[in-house]
């Protein structure tokens, strides 16, 4: 256990380390440049070393030789201090040709590990956009992604002047792709746009995944927005001249540009049996609750899926593959970290049918890391399982054995049947005493008198009858009480399973349907949270004791 401890401690420290790059707008003209940041921290005394590729660019200043680039901070950890450096390399690109400017292969080396970055692209425009006072934009931090790989969009509202709170007139579809969405609270900020300063507000957030190949595009949104129209005007009061002005506000509605995307797919050169169809960094963690388990027990299991994939449309991996264990329907979850960023969880149930030991296994998950163009593949351990109990398999006990087992199970029932019958006639079981007196003789003697006048009096009223043991089914008809009769008055055959039992019964169709249909409502109704009606069929189970019956 210590172990997996470590090894998963290990795995959120390697998974955390991670690097951001961005550039400060995502289309400039031909004649001005852009700035692309690279950010990160390190722990190391080795001077980190960065390196990427440009596509259309060259870098005409940075500052990776200023001091500026780094600053030192301590932070607590484990009780002592810790210094972290934190890192900013600013660079200036200008682009040579219109088109689009690529930045490429973005990698950080720390000196004992190398974190990549995704590639960003900036769109080059012949000649400087007319750009008004007001207007609404997509910005995406990729214009091409392989099918599943995440595509972070923003909208943003430039605007010179004052606005109110822009209103929503038309919400993007985004046909194509599988989104997350949220709408954020943000403050407005300052940004240069094409050697203009403007004000930026951030109204619309969302992450996309391609759901296909080919060119697809974001769609855009409409906004109705409300703004200052400032009037100067000049009046004359008591011989002198003076002027003010006066604001009526205006609504004017803005519409973003469509922004296309390239979806591509994902090679299927090497590509491995076990790839689950996630596109990026994943972790995956297994644990179960328990390796030993008796007959009819329950065994747990839960597997947590952390990473920036379509965890939406990654199904339940399948985790024990042995008849032993009757399967369960795994129940998902979405975690919901932020509502752009979530964690899918899966709880698995397992029920124990007969004895086994089930050897130690691996389960292999693969996920496709588009930094890297390669499938990556992890491995879990799942550790040895052991069934315990009576109902042990024919390689680990004879059939005589599992015959002796059933009988006794099945005189255990009878007694308990014969039991309860004592308990509840109607009249008082008489035992004769060793010392007898007179007047214990006469007041039997009254007493049964009694009883028999009782008797004469009532008997158009009572009804003599013979127990039914199957009362107490009735009175509990569960899923633990519906398997106990099934296996008891079922001919026990080594290994077989619940539905075994029952398919390979003398019953007639009609009764196998029912029982076999009964088993898997109860089932659901145990360990799924279900509510399925369960009906007692008498006629069916008294066939099932009349078969036990001749059987023996």
């Amino acid at each position: 256990m210590i172990k997996w401890i470590l090894i998963s401690l290990l795995g959120l420290s390697t998974f955390a380390q991670t690097i951001t790059a961005k550039v400060n707008s995502s289309q400039v003209a031909l004649e001005d440049s852009f700035k692309l940041t690279i950010s990160f921290e390190s722990q190391s005394n080795v001077e980190p070393y960065v390196s990427f590729k440009l596509n259309n660019g060259e870098i005409i200043s940075d500052n990776t030789n200023d001091a500026s680039r780094m600053m030192v901070k301590g932070i607590f950890a484990g009780g002592k201090m810790i210094q972290k450096k934190i890192y900013n390399y600013v660079y200036e690109i200008r682009a040579r040709k219109p088109g689009t400017t690529v930045v490429k292969d973005i990698e950080v080396d720390l000196g004992g590990s190398v974190v990549k970055h995704r590639s960003l692209s900036v769109r080059i425009l012949r000649q400087r956009a007319a750009l008004q006072d007001y207007f609404v934009r997509a910005e995406v931090d990729k214009s091409q992604a392989y099918v599943g790989e995440r595509i972070d969009l923003n909208y943003y509202v430039y605007f010179k002047g004052e606005i109110t709170n822009p209103e929503f007139v038309k919400f993007p579809v985004q046909k194509g792709f599988l989104k997350r969405f949220e709408l954020p609270r943000t403050n407005v900020e300052r940004v240069s746009i094409q050697g203009e300063v403007y004000k930026r507000l951030l109204v619309y957030k969302s992450v996309l995944y391609p759901e296909k190949t080919g060119d697809l595009s974001i769609d855009p949104i409409e906004l109705r927005i409300q703004y200052p129209d400032y009037k100067s005007r000049r009046r004359n009061a008591f011989g002198m001249s003076f002027s003010f002005s006066s604001a009526t506000y205006k609504t004017k509605v803005i519409r973003s540009d469509r922004v296309k995307i390239k979806s591509i797919p994902i090679p299927t050169e090497n590509m491995p049996k076990s790839f689950t169809g996630l596109v990026g960094q994943h972790r995956f963690e297994l644990s179960f609750n328990k390796s030993k388990v008796v007959v009819n027990d329950v065994l747990e299991a839960r597997l947590n899926v952390v990473g920036d994939g379509a965890l939406e449309k990654f199904e339940a991996p399948r985790l024990i593959s042995s008849d032993a264990f009757e399967v369960f329907e795994a129940r998902a979850e979405m975690i919901e970290k932020t509502p752009l960023d979530k964690n899918k969880r899966f709880d698995y149930t397992y029920l124990a049918k007969y004895s086994e030991d089930i050897p130690k296994n691996s389960l292999e998950l693969s996920i496709f890391n588009p930094l890297t163009h390669q499938f990556e593949t992890t491995k879990l351990e799942i550790d040895a399982l052991s069934i315990i109990g009576s109902g042990t398999s024919s390689s680990n006990i004879s059939s005589k054995e599992a015959t002796t087992v059933a009988k006794e199970a099945k005189e255990n029932i009878r007694s308990t049947v014969e039991k309860n019958i004592q308990q509840n006639v109607m009249a008082p079981v008489f035992k004769p005493s060793q010392k007898r007196n007179i007047w214990t003789i006469i007041n039997y003697s009254l007493g049964a008198i009694a009883v028999f006048i009782l008797a004469l009096t009532a008997f158009p009223y009572i009804r003599l009858f013979k127990r039914d043991p199957l009362n107490d089914l009735k009175k509990n008809f569960v899923y633990s009480q519906i398997f106990h009769y099934i296996c008891t008055y079922s001919n026990n055959k080594s290994g077989d399973s619940l539905g075994d039992k029952i398919e390979n019964s003398n019953l007639s169709s009609e009764a196998r349907t029912y029982f076999s249909d009964l088993v898997e409502n109860a089932s659901k109704n145990e360990y799924k949270g279900a509510k399925l009606p369960l009906k007692f069929e008498k006629k069916y189970w008294n066939e099932l004791i009349r078969e036990s019956n001749e059987s023996n």
